[in-house]
């Protein structure tokens, strides 16, 4: 399938006829009131005037690409839209799925924990208990300094459990994860100042209709005319 663009004829004299009038514009100055009406004519004749050939030139060769190309991705996206679905479909059940499987693991990781926890304390209460009897026998043998010493030994025993890691039964080679925030907003009236955005479609709207003959706190209002005809 050709995809070449197919230039008018005449392309060479718009684009002489074009840069003529660009150097024009360019170099105009406006100073009097002969120069002024000059620049207004150059403006709604000259540069209308080849706008329009431009136009008429390109127009028909756009409309035909535009169809053509509606065409295309009207066709495209009917073809696509049921694989988009399947992968919403299938995506939503391994998100579910692997959210489940994390429950489940943290779950068991506490588990883990825990039981360490219960060992390690198990551990520090029987070291405690040897260390008393040694302790005491040290001190039946009249060895008092040594049953301090017994007694004042640092632990053997760890403090803490330590990382606690159970498989992750979802992780695959070429497969990612991303963690995504969400946010709700359950009380807007405490939400604060720089998290609320201004609503810049109602201010115009509300402008636009009373002229200017609103007053809006911290908003500056103001009229500027622009040449349209």
């Amino acid at each position: 399938m050709s995809t070449e663009l197919v230039l008018p004829e005449n392309l060479k004299e718009i684009e002489k006829e074009r840069k003529s009038l660009i150097d024009e514009a360019e170099s105009m100055q406006i100073t009097d009131e002969d120069t002024y009406d000059h620049a207004l004519w150059f403006r709604q004749e000259a540069l209308k005037a080849l706008s329009e050939k431009i136009h008429a030139v390109f127009d028909p060769v756009c409309e035909a690409a535009h169809q053509a190309h509606k065409r295309a991705t009207t066709a495209r996206k009917q073809q696509l839209a049921p694989i988009e679905a399947a992968y919403g479909i299938v995506n939503r059940k391994i998100n579910d799925w692997k959210a489940e499987q994390d429950r489940q693991r943290r779950e068991r990781e506490e588990k883990l924990r825990a039981e360490r926890m219960k060992q390690i304390e198990e551990m520090r209460r029987r070291e405690e208990d040897i260390k008393l009897e040694q302790a005491q026998a040290a001190e039946a043998a009249g060895n008092e300094k040594e049953a301090e010493e017994i007694l004042s030994m640092p632990s053997m025993v760890p403090d803490s459990v330590g990382p606690v890691q159970v498989r992750d039964a979802t992780k695959r080679e070429g497969i990612q994860y991303r963690e995504y925030w969400n946010y709700e907003v359950i009380n807007p009236d405490v939400v604060p100042n720089e998290y609320k955005i201004v609503d810049h479609k109602k201010l115009g709207a509300v402008v636009r209709a009373t002229k200017g003959n609103v007053s809006i706190p911290g908003v500056r209002i103001w009229s500027e005319k622009r040449v349209v005809g």
